[in-house]
């Protein structure tokens, strides 16, 4: 038997926005079948327009292939994600993350000791702010959030640290020069000629 759950972060979807994906996605979707349909509608002149004018027929085989690219894969990769939910739980040294949509179900199990440290950040956004303590991973650098709050108190920083066994790092701490180097020019200041 497994130990309880340390922490148990719910990301449930929102019906509202899910309604509103397929509200917005669902006539975009049909619309891009409107270039297919003109071509299906005109089917009988399409063989001799092919034989007559090839070069003008590979030209409409490649828009109909970019019309496809551009409209078809965005609108299929929101509609995927539609009803986005997330969970993730600590339990028995793992950290447990599963990831929902209308079409797929994904479950990650990592070590916790495949995380470095724990960070607390605070995001601000029109809606106010939000507080959340976030495991980093070894290596990568990637973020895992744990716990959301619009407050986090120091106590409830310790109590993470205590529990989970691993360092705190500072927000600052997370960025170094190394990201900015190229971006960052030191040019010597010109030497004044001695009076």
């Amino acid at each position: 038997m497994t130990d309880a759950p340390r922490y148990v972060l719910e990301q449930p979807a929102s019906r509202a926005t899910a309604i509103l994906s397929f509200a917005v996605f669902l006539p975009a979707a049909c619309s891009i079948f409107i270039p297919f349909g003109l071509l299906a509608a005109n089917a009988s002149e399409l063989g001799s327009a092919v034989q007559n004018h090839p070069v003008e027929a590979a030209q409409v085989a490649i828009g109909m292939l970019l019309w496809t690219l551009l409209f078809v894969w965005p609108v299929v990769r929101r509609l995927k994600q539609t009803g986005l939910s997330r969970s993730l739980r600590i339990q028995g040294g793992n950290v447990i993350e599963t990831t929902r949509t209308l079409f797929a179900h994904h479950e990650t199990r990592r070590p916790l000791a495949q995380f470095r440290a724990i960070v607390h950040r605070i995001h601000t956004s029109v809606g106010g702010m939000q507080h959340e303590l976030a495991l980093i991973e070894r290596g990568t650098g990637r973020t895992v959030v744990f716990h959301e709050a619009s407050h986090i108190g120091r106590d409830t920083v310790d109590a993470a640290v205590a529990a989970l066994g691993l360092p705190e790092l500072k927000p600052a701490d997370l960025v170094s020069l190394s990201q900015f180097r190229d971006a960052i020019r030191v040019t010597p200041m010109p030497r004044r000629a001695a009076a």
